[in-house]
C-alpha cells in the first residue's frame, strides 16, 4: 500500500489499537502493507529491518520512554511474523499488532494490488460464504459472470483487458480457469492476440468450416472494441453468407460500411458508469468518427446518425465527468486513469520489469486520430486503454501533467508554458532514483522516417511529437474529413513505424499517448472582451479572475472549483456541446469538456 493516497478500511481496522495505546507500539509487518506516512498519524515512526535493529530502536528509545512520546516501531522483517517471533521482553511491554492479509492465501496478491475501496470490496466477499469466490469478484468488481462457454471467456478476457483497474494478480487467478485456447492467450502476460487475429481471419475466410465458426457466430459485435482499439486488424472477407456485423472487420470495405456498423454495435452499458466503460466507448467513438471522416462525402443520413450519437453520449458525459472527475484524480489504479499518473506507472514498469521506456506523446491526438494512424502505420497493439486529461483541455496545462508526473495545481508558476517540461521530467526521474544522464526529453515535429532521433543509451526517453497539433490547426475548410487525410498521409510518411521499430530493436517498451484529444466544433458569436479576456481560446476562454468571468457576455460552462486546477488561477469558461468560441466556418479544436477532448488513447506499441 505504500505511496496510495488512501488506505483500505481492512488494514485501517487492524491499525485501531494505536489510536488508545499508552505504551510503545510494535507493528510487525513481513509483508510491508503499510508505510511510513500512513503511520506517521500515530505518533513517531522508526522502521527496522531485521531483530538487531528492532534490538537497539527498544534499547534506546522505548525502554525508558520520554513522556508523553508516542513511539511506533514498524518491524518490516520477513522472518518475523508473529507477536511470537519478537524478544519476549519487547513482547510483554508493547503493544504489538501482526498486520495480516484477512481472506484466504491464494487472493492475497489481488487484495494487495487492488485499489483500496475495490480491495475492501474483495475483503468482504472473500469472507463471506461462496461456492466461486473468484466469480463473484469478478461480477461485483467488473460486472463479468465467467461461464463454462469459449464465448463467455472470450468476452470475460476481452473485457478485462479494456479495464485498467485489472492487476497482475487477477490474470494469476483466472487463466487456470480458462479452457480455450485463445481466452488463455489473452490472459497471459503480456497478452498474445495472435491466435484470435488468425482464427478471425481463418473465419472471414473460410466461414461455417473454420474450426471457430461457432464461436464468433456465439461472440458477435462484442468484437467490435478490439477492432476499434488497434488490437485485431481487419482482414480480407472470401466467405458468404457472414453476418453483416462482421464488416467491422472486414478489410477493404467503404469506410461508410464500417461506420454504420460500428454505430450498431455500440459498447455496453448505455449510457457508461464507469471510467473503465468510458474509456472503451471514447475508443467505439473514436473508429466511428474516423469512418465517417474516411467517407467523405459521408451519406449525409450516416452524418445525422453519429452526430445524434455523440449527442446522447456528450449529454451524459457531462454531468459524470461533473460527479466523478474530482474522485478519478485520487483514484490508484493498475493502469493509470489519468495523464498525470502515467509517469509514475512507467517508474513501476521500471522497476518490475527492467525494460527501458520511450512515452511518445502526440500532441492533440484523439482516439478519432489514432484510428486512422493505426489503419496505415503497420503498428502492433501490446496493450490498449486510455486516460483522462487535464483540465482545462490545453497543452500547457494537461502535456505538463504528464512529463510532471504531478496535478496541475502542483506546477502553478509555470502552467501557461510548456517550457519547464524536460526539467520536470528529469526532476520526477531523479526522484526514483535514475540518474539525470539516463533521462531524455526530446521535441520535434516528427514529419518523416528521416526524423527519427538517435535515443542513446538513456533508460528513459519522453518525446514530443507535434504533427498531428499542427495538423489539426491547418484544416480550417473540410474539418474532421481533412484531419482524416492528412493524419493518414503523415503516418504514411513513416516517423512512428520507424521510431517504434527503432526503439523495440533497442529493448525499449513504446507506450504512445497524448495531452488532450480535439473535436469538431460549430462556430458560435464571437464575443469580444478585450482586456477581460487572458486568452480567447475556440473552446476555453481565460478569465484574470472569477468576477471578469462570471460578468462576461460569453454563453458558456462554469465549473468552480476545477479539480486538479491550482485556486487563484486564471479562470475559465468552456464552450458547450460543440460549440466554439469564433464567428464563422469549423474548426478541429480542444480546450473544453466533451468526450473528444478529455479521453485520449494511452497504448502500448511495438513492431
Amino acid at each position: 500500500m505504500a505511496g496510495d493516497q488512501q488506505a483500505p478500511r481492512w488494514l485501517l481496522d487492524q491499525l485501531r489499537p494505536l489510536l488508545t495505546s499508552r505504551r510503545p507500539a510494535v507493528v510487525v509487518d513481513p509483508r510491508q502493507l503499510v508505510d511510513v506516512e500512513l503511520l506517521g498519524v500515530h505518533g513517531e515512526i522508526v522502521a527496522v529491518t531485521d531483530w538487531w535493529e528492532l534490538r537497539r530502536v527498544y534499547e534506546q528509545r522505548a525502554r525508558e520512554p520520554e513522556p508523553d512520546s508516542s513511539l511506533v516501531v514498524l518491524v518490516h522483517d520477513s522472518e518475523c511474523r508473529t507477536g511470537r517471533d519478537l524478544p519476549y521482553d519487547i513482547e510483554r511491554a508493547s503493544t504489538v499488532i501482526v498486520l495480516r492479509i484477512p481472506v484466504d492465501e491464494p487472493y492475497h496478491r489481488l487484495v494487495i494490488d487492488l485499489p483500496p475501496a475495490m480491495a475492501d470490496h474483495a475483503v468482504d466477499l472473500l469472507r463471506g460464504p461462496s461456492p466461486d469466490p473468484l466469480n463473484a469478484l469478478l461480477q461485483a468488481l467488473y460486472g463479468i459472470t465467467l461461464r463454462a462457454d469459449p464465448a463467455s471467456e472470450l468476452d470475460a478476457v476481452t473485457r478485462l483487458r479494456n479495464d485498467p483497474r485489472v492487476p497482475p494478480s487477477l490474470w494469476e487467478l483466472l487463466r487456470p480457469r480458462l479452457r480455450h485456447p485463445l481466452a488463455v492467450a489473452l490472459a497471459n502476460d503480456p497478452p498474445d492476440f495472435s491466435g484470435l487475429q488468425q482464427a478471425w481471419a481463418d473465419w472471414l475466410d473460410r466461414g461455417d468450416d473454420s474450426p471457430t465458426a461457432a464461436l464468433f457466430q456465439q461472440f458477435g459485435a462484442r468484437i467490435a472494441p478490439l477492432f476499434a482499439a488497434g488490437i485485431l486488424r481487419p482482414a480480407p472477407r472470401r466467405a458468404a453468407g457472414l453476418p453483416s456485423w462482421s464488416d467491422i472487420g472486414a478489410g477493404e470495405l467503404e469506410p461508410a460500411v464500417v461506420a454504420a456498423e460500428l454505430l450498431a454495435a455500440e459498447p455496453v452499458p448505455t449510457p457508461p458508469t464507469s471510467a473503465a466503460e468510458w474509456i472503451q466507448t471514447a475508443t467505439w467513438w473514436g473508429a466511428v468518427r474516423a469512418a465517417v471522416a474516411g467517407a467523405a462525402p459521408a451519406p449525409p443520413q450516416l452524418v445525422e446518425q453519429a452526430r445524434c450519437r455523440w449527442q446522447v453520449l456528450d449529454d451524459a458525459f457531462q454531468p459524470w465527468l461533473r460527479a466523478n472527475y474530482g474522485s478519478l484524480l485520487l483514484t490508484a489504479s493498475t493502469r493509470p486513469l489519468t495523464l498525470d499518473k502515467v509517469a509514475p506507472f512507467l517508474a513501476r514498469r521500471l522497476r518490475e520489469r527492467g525494460r527501458r521506456q520511450l512515452l511518445v506523446v502526440v500532441d492533440g491526438m484523439g482516439f478519432a486520430q489514432w484510428a486512422a494512424i493505426q489503419e496505415v502505420a503497420e503498428l502492433e497493439v501490446v496493450e490498449a486503454g486510455g486516460c483522462f486529461a487535464m483540465l482545462p483541455t490545453l497543452t500547457s496545462v494537461s502535456r505538463q501533467a504528464i512529463f510532471a508526473g504531478q496535478l496541475p495545481r502542483a506546477f502553478a508558476s509555470s502552467l501557461w508554458t510548456t517550457g519547464q517540461e524536460p526539467v520536470r521530467w528529469t526532476a520526477f526521474w531523479e526522484h526514483e532514483g535514475v540518474a539525470a544522464g539516463a533521462v531524455r526529453y526530446l521535441r520535434l515535429d516528427g514529419r518523416a522516417a528521416a526524423d527519427v532521433p538517435s535515443l542513446g543509451n538513456a533508460q528513459v526517453v519522453g518525446m514530443v511529437v507535434s504533427a498531428v497539433d499542427e495538423l489539426l490547426h491547418s484544416a480550417v475548410v473540410f474539418g474532421d474529413t481533412q484531419v482524416a487525410d492528412m493524419v493518414k498521409f503523415w503516418a504514411r510518411h513513416g516517423f512512428l513505424r520507424s521510431l517504434v521499430e527503432q526503439a523495440t530493436s533497442e529493448g525499449f517498451e513504446v507506450w504512445i499517448t497524448a495531452d488532450h484529444g480535439n473535436i469538431e466544433t460549430e462556430a458560435s458569436v464571437r464575443v469580444t472582451e478585450g482586456l477581460a479576456v487572458e486568452s480567447a481560446g475556440m473552446r476555453v476562454r481565460l478569465y484574470a479572475n472569477q468576477t471578469l468571468r462570471d460578468a462576461s457576455r460569453a454563453a458558456g460552462v462554469v465549473w468552480e472549483p476545477l479539480p486538479g486546477y491550482p485556486p487563484g488561477e486564471q479562470a475559465p469558461l468552456f464552450a458547450p456541446g460543440r460549440a466554439g468560441f469564433h464567428g464563422t466556418g469549423t474548426r478541429v479544436t480542444h480546450g473544453g469538456l466533451s468526450l473528444d477532448e478529455v479521453i485520449v488513447p494511452l497504448v502500448q506499441i511495438r513492431r
